[in-house]
């Protein structure tokens, strides 16, 4: 299912959904609280936070500019990655 949503909206349980997708093999089954720290709770690493970086820039039809954005501070977990996408595209 790969469904697109309007560009710039997302919440907590899009970025899981997108997380799930993702890494099917590690999350399957399993709760994911949209507090949760994406490295330290989840056990994602640098190369996992590109891959799913990546696939939030084609989800939801946006780009992440590392020269503009603190991403050690917006891939914290799924609640700040909703803030941020929301913010930057009017959501």
């Amino acid at each position: 299912m790969s469904m697109r949503l309007e560009t710039g909206r997302a919440t907590p349980a899009d970025i899981i959904d997108v997380i799930r997708r993702e890494f099917q093999d590690r999350f399957a089954g399993r709760q994911i609280d949209p507090a949760a720290h994406l490295t330290s709770d989840l056990g994602l690493d640098s190369m996992d936070i590109v891959r799913l970086l990546v696939s939030l820039e084609d989800r939801f039809s946006i780009r992440f500019d590392p020269d503009a954005v603190d991403l050690d501070a917006v891939f914290t977990s799924p609640d700040t990655l909703a803030t941020h996408i929301g913010n930057e595209c009017g959501g």
